[in-house]
This record gives structure tokens, sequence and C-alpha cells, in this order.
């Protein structure tokens, strides 16, 4: 193209990009046609809008040379709006020449590959005025809502007109009129301040202009370990408005500025713009989002070609179930089935229509008495989680952990805070101190744990968020230590409705005595003399099981748990997984493996619900519902995904069977008999069934004498003679009195009053 020509078209196309250009025509041409040589191999034509007629054509910074980068990022000290501009106007006349550019569209630049900032403190006085790219998670967004580009303002002496443009989102009226019979400059106290008090803003008139606007808090990415959070505000305009929600992690390039002080911030903060303190903002140039499965505050999940051929050497392994189970947090000694259960739990199952409730998501209780290593494991889950939120429950709110609905102080409308649940979308959440969580913040996560998704109706603004993840809790018993003769949800006082949310539920007892005390001592000082984790030949921790004539649940050490014993016997610390590599390999199959059940498999579920279904039946109380058989399904896609695997096999079936049976073993076993029973469950009293036998034998002998005293040695030989050992009959005794049961006087016990003893079927029935 002949220079005479481009500066003609240069010209033509300069009337719809100016605004922002602030040189002089010659220096326009000469920029344009170095811009025109520099960007034409880096341009990636985008999405056309029709109203208005823009279309979007990106530049790839990392195909530039760095010349050309400085200028348009303002790394040399000049304005980068203007070289945007500049981009503009030589972006549209390379479509132009190439028959690319419809009549009456206009190009808008977007900027991609500037490299993420690493920020470990608040932005720095050098990135003022500058293009930078941050990454990080957005917690607060405010509506969508009209801003004035240009206004056009009236002359209050001769009604001439005169349009201004907004400066950095604020709209000042003019100085004086520029009509040349009125010259009018009267200093009056002006709306939108300066000196031109008699002049009118015309919103509705046609050359004014409006564009959307929307403010976003974005909490920034640091791998700083205790530094606070650093969090940037951002500004939308134009498309970019509403394509993010609360939650989300994005990619935001733009040009850091400085706050004016008189429309983003607080009517406080208005009365001191006058010094010199300012807060910075990003007006975003440019927004990506985050794949859900590889976005977290953890170190970046991008999958190399390098990371492909490891995941696909460890997705060959055999052992690969095993391997990560032990890998996952090696510090604590045992408790391989609650491992394996968070790992199950890490991959999640085959999502199916989440719009109509049927999640993929699997959660897990693990309540267990202090010391257990339960906050361990959690951290170690929200380490290796690709997406990993980790909070406790003891300084959490209800607004905390789902959204709030604040006061937005830019634009007086309401915004959306995100709480841990929607931050945690697509992710895991762990919950740590479950038990000191307020009933108020239980009732928070009923919805968020079974419809994915979080509801709000407050002040006129009614929506939802979505909430697609897997919740990981570990609580302490109240009373310091694990009551056997009280039910998980008394333990805990924990809300029944919210205890059947959960897949899996485990019990963490410190009963080890002998020699397996002897092997956890030496593998606590071998970790703290720096010898790393001890080889466990023959000093290993092996959970107690207790017997059981209810097979559905189980009797002995399962199939999985043998595996897992035995493993953890022979492997040596060499063979762990770095938790980089766990990371990249839960990304990679939450990306592409999606498992389905086989008929095999489908049978294998379909027995052993309907065999707890019988048990169920006989027991004459609802504790299998089709929220286990949900569970077991998704536990079976979480066991084939971590091979990497479409299909779920009979041995996955018959492992995640083995999980469910240890996990309702725990919940439903009553201590004093070894049977299950079924009052222990979510829904039951925690009360055992002969220490009820008790107390109706009690009402039932003081029937003629109400104020009869039974002695605590005749009580006793009556648990004897009911087969009773000595221990247990004072352990039950003991919980009877503390349930309130019966009441200890200073010759024995009395039993209460009958009306309150009802039996089970007594209970269902009324």
């Amino acid at each position: 193209m002949e220079k005479s020509v481009f500066k003609a078209k240069c010209q033509s196309a300069l009337q719809h990009y100016s605004q922002d250009i602030v040189c002089g025509d010659d220096e326009r041409v000469e920029a344009c046609w170095y811009l025109i040589h520099q960007i034409k191999g880096s341009l990636e034509l985008g999405e056309r809008t029709k109203r208005p007629r823009k279309r979007v054509v990106f530049i790839d910074l990392q195909k530039l040379g760095e010349e050309v980068v400085s200028l348009i990022t303002g790394r040399t000290g000049n304005a980068p709006e203007m070289y945007i501009a500049l981009c503009n106007t030589a972006i549209h006349i390379i479509l132009d020449n190439d028959n690319q550019l419809d009549d009456g569209e206009v190009i808008t630049t977007r900027l991609k590959g500037v490299p993420i900032a690493k920020m470990t403190g608040q932005l720095r006085a050098h990135d003022i005025n500058s293009v930078i790219a941050v990454k990080g998670t957005i917690v607060r967004l405010s509506s969508v809502q009209p801003l004035a580009s240009t206004m056009v303002f009236s002359c209050g002496k001769c009604a001439g007109s005169q349009t201004c443009r907004t400066v950095d989102g604020v709209v000042k009226s003019p100085q004086n009129c520029t009509n040349k019979t009125c010259r009018s400059m009267t200093p009056g106290r002006g709306r939108f301040g300066g000196g031109g008090g008699m002049f009118y803003p015309q919103p509705r008139h046609p050359e004014t202009r409006t564009t959307n606007f929307q403010r976003l808090r974005l909490q920034v990415e640091t791998q700083s370990v205790g530094r606070i959070p650093c969090s940037v505000e951002v500004e939308l305009r134009g498309a970019l408005c509403d394509t993010a929600n609360p939650g989300d992690v994005i990619t935001c390039t733009g040009i850091l500025k400085q706050d004016p002080g008189n429309r983003r911030t607080s009517s406080r903060a208005k009365d001191d713009r006058g010094t010199n303190l300012s807060a910075p903002y990003l007006e975003c140039n440019n927004l990506t989002k985050s794949d859900a499965a590889s976005s977290s505050s953890q170190p970046d999940t991008v999958i190399t070609a390098a990371n492909m051929k490891g995941i696909e050497m460890l997705s060959k392994r055999k052992d690969i179930f095993m391997l990560l189970v032990h890998s996952l947090c090696p510090g604590i000694l045992g408790h391989d089935i609650v491992k394996a259960g968070m790992i199950l739990t890490l991959f999640g199952g085959t999502p199916r229509n989440p719009e109509l409730g049927q999640r993929g998501d699997t959660h897990l209780l693990v309540v267990g008495d202090p010391g257990a290593g339960k906050s361990q494991m959690l951290k170690a889950i929200s380490h290796v989680s690709p997406r990993g939120v980790c909070v406790s429950g003891n300084s959490s709110s209800a607004s905390g952990l789902t959204v709030t609905l604040v006061r937005d102080a830019a634009t007086g409308d309401s915004a959306l805070e995100a709480g841990a649940l929607v931050l945690g979308d697509q992710g895991t959440t762990c919950i740590d101190e479950f038990d000191k969580m307020e009933k108020t913040e239980h009732q928070a996560l009923l919805e968020a744990m079974e419809q994915q998704r979080i509801s709000i109706a407050k002040a006129g603004a009614v929506g939802s968020l979505p909430a697609r993840t897997s919740v990981i809790a570990a609580a302490n018993p109240t009373s310091g230590h694990y009551d056997d003769f009280k039910s998980v949800a008394e333990n805990v006082k924990i809300n029944p409705a919210l205890l059947s949310r959960f897949d899996l539920v485990f019990i963490l007892k410190d009963t080890i005595a002998g020699a397996q005390q002897e092997g956890l001592t030496r593998h606590v000082i071998n970790m703290h003399s720096g010898g790393g984790v001890l080889q466990t030949q023959h000093h290993h921790v092996q959970q107690q099981h207790s017997t059981s004539n209810m097979s559905q649940f189980t009797t002995q050490p399962s199939a999985v748990e043998n595996r897992l014993l035995d493993y953890r016997r022979r492997y040596t610390p060499n063979d762990y997984i770095p938790h980089k590599l766990i990371t990249k390999y839960i990304t990679h199959a939450k990306r592409t493996v999606r498992p389905r059940l086989s008929p095999g498999a489908s049978d294998l579920l379909l027995e052993y619900y309907l065999s707890l279904r019988k048990i169920s039946d006989k027991k004459n109380a609802m504790l299998i519902t089709t929220r286990q058989l949900e569970s077991l399904i998704r536990l079976a896609q979480s066991r084939a995904k971590v091979e990497l695997r479409e299909v779920v096999t009979e041995t996955d079936a018959s492992d995640v069977i083995d999980l469910m049976k240890r996990s309702l073993y725990q919940l439903c076993t009553d201590v004093e008999t070894g049977q299950i029973d079924a009052d222990r469950g979510p829904c039951g009293s925690g009360r055992s069934k002969d220490g009820r036998e008790l107390i109706r034998w009690m009402v039932s002998e003081s029937s003629n004498d109400p104020s009869r005293v039974f002695t605590h040695k005749e009580l006793v030989l009556k648990l004897r003679l009911w087969g009773y050992t000595e221990i247990k009959a004072e352990k039950t005794l003991t919980h009877l009195n503390s349930m309130g049961d019966m009441l200890s006087t200073s010759g024995g016990y009395r039993a209460r009053n009958a009306s309150t003893i009802q039996t089970p079927a007594k209970r269902n029935g009324g």
C-alpha cells in the first residue's frame, strides 16, 4: 500500500478512534504505519456484535517484538490507551484492505499473552498506567449498570450544546460555552464539578453515548505463606459485562489506574479526595475464564507433554489406587480406609443433569478423637485438590460459607460476595472443626450439599449461584472423646438431615495399644528426627473390628482394607507420588473421564442395595434410602476414574461396597450387643436397645409402687443375666443416667415416666 493511499485511509479510520489519541495528525499516521507492519501476523479475529456494530480482534503480545510490546503496555511511560486506540485504527485499515470489515463496523482490540503478575502484596506504584494481567477468584460482583461514555451539555444561557467525554468514568461539565456569541463561563456549583454551574447534562440527547458497566473484586492468587490475600477492584465495560459469576477463576488483562475518588469510593472517602491517597483499580481490556478443574490457589495445573507421560505411566499401574491412598498424607500412619474415601471424593462421580438435582460430587465426614490426624488429612486434601478451599468451623459464619448481599459503594446497588462453597465450585471444600459450627451454619449447607446451588432472596435480589463442590468435614465429639453409647448425630450435635447428605461417615477412635502403639510411636519419632516416613513392615496400625452377624454391613476387614494394609506393609517412602503430580492426575481425570456402569457392576450394586433394604424393613425403620444407592453409584464412578477407565467394573463396585459396609457398620452398630441398630443411624435416637429394655423393665416392676428405688447391684445383676459383661453393665447405667432415662437417688435409681418410653415400632406407628 502506498503511503499516500494509506494516509487517506488512516484519516478516515481515525474518525472512530481519535478520542483516545492525543498526538498530532502526522504522528498518528506514522504510528499506524508502524503498528500495521508489527501486529499483522499476531491478529486473531473474534466475534461480531450487531448492537453496536463491533468486531473483536485479539492481539497476541507473545508474537510481537519487545519494542512494540513496551509501547502497547505502557512500560516506556506512554499512555497505553492511546496505543490501543492506534491498534484499533491499524486493524481497521488491515481488515478493510482485505475486505473483511463490514460497513459501519468498529474495531475493539483485546490484548492476550500478557504475563500474569506474581503478586505477593499490594500493587506497586510503578504498575500504574500500564497493562498488567492478574489471575484470581471473583469474591464480589455488582449488577450491570449504564455508564455515560460521552455526555451532551446544554448552556443555560444560549441553549447551545457541546459534547464532553468521560475521563476514567467521571463526567465533568464544560468550562465555557463554545458559542462565539455567548462565551458564557460562570463558576457556579455544578453538579459534575468544575466551573460550569450553568451547563446542564442531557442524558437523552441522541449524541449521548452510554455503555454497560460492572465492578468486581478479584482475590488474586498468591503462593506466599502468612500474607493477607491481595485483592484488586476490576471494572468491566461493554461486552465484558455479565460474563462471569462469583466464584469463577478468571484472568483479567487491563490498564491499572488510580481511583479519582469521587465515584468509586464511599462518602467518607469523597470528603478526603483532596489528599494524596488513591486506590488502584484495573480497567479490564480482556477477560478469560479458567478451567474450574484446573484453577486453584495452588501451583498452576497446566498439563504439559511431560506431565502427560507421567499420568499415562501412573494410569497403567495396577496398584495406582493404593499408591494414591498412601501418597495422600504419609505423615499420618494408618486410617487407610478413610484415606481411600477421601481419594474417591477428590475424583468425584459423573454429573448427571445437575439442574434436576442429580449431583456427581460426593461428601465425606470424619468424626474422631482429638489427635487422630483429621486436620492434617484435610490440609493434604486441600493441597492436592485442583481447586480446594479450606475453612474452620469455629471462625466461619453462614454468610461466609454461602453468599452475602452487600451494598456497593460505587454504584449504590447490591453486590454479591461469594462464600467458601461458591469459591469451591467444581472443586473441594474442606471444613475443619465441623462440630464448632452453629445450627444456622449447618442449615446453610443443606441446599448446597444436595442441590449443588445456593439460593439467595434478600433486599429484592432473588437468584442462585452454583456450588458444585465436594464437602469433606472433620469433627471432634462434643464430650472430648467419642461416646460409643451415643449415635454420631449426638456425639457431634449435628442435624440428622445434614448427616444423611454425607455419602461416607467414618469414626476414628484412639484405641490402639501394645505393638500397634509401639509402631505409631516409632513413626512419629522418626518423622520428627528427620528420617521421613518409616517403612512399616512390622510396625503397623490396624483398625479394630468388632464381629457382627449382619454381613451386609461388615464382619471382618474387607478385601479392600486387607489390600491397603498389605500394600502399606511392603511399600517404601520412595514409592510416593508428589502432590503436584497427584493434582495434575486428578485434573486430567476430571476433564476427560466420564465413567458409566457396566451390567456386572450394576447388578452388584443393585443386589447390595436390596439386601440393605431388607435389613431396614426387618428392623422396622427407614434406615436405607435411595441416597445410599446414589452414593454407591458415585463412588463406583470415582473408583473407575482413579484408573482413567470409562467403564465401571465389578471390581470397582466391590471396592465401594466394602467402603459403604465399613461406613454403615461404624454408623449403626450397637456397641453393647454388636448388632446393627437402625436407631443409631441418621434419624435414630442413639440409645441402646437393651438400655431401653432395662428402663421398660424398671417401669413395669414399679407399676404398683411408683416410688420404688432399684439398687445399683440389682440393676447390674439384671444386665448380667441378659449377657452383659460387668464393664458393659456399668457403662450402660452411666449412659442411661446421663441421658435422663433414669434418675439417680441416694439409695439407687428410679425409672423415668413410662409414658416417654416408646419402642421403635410405636414411634414409627405414631
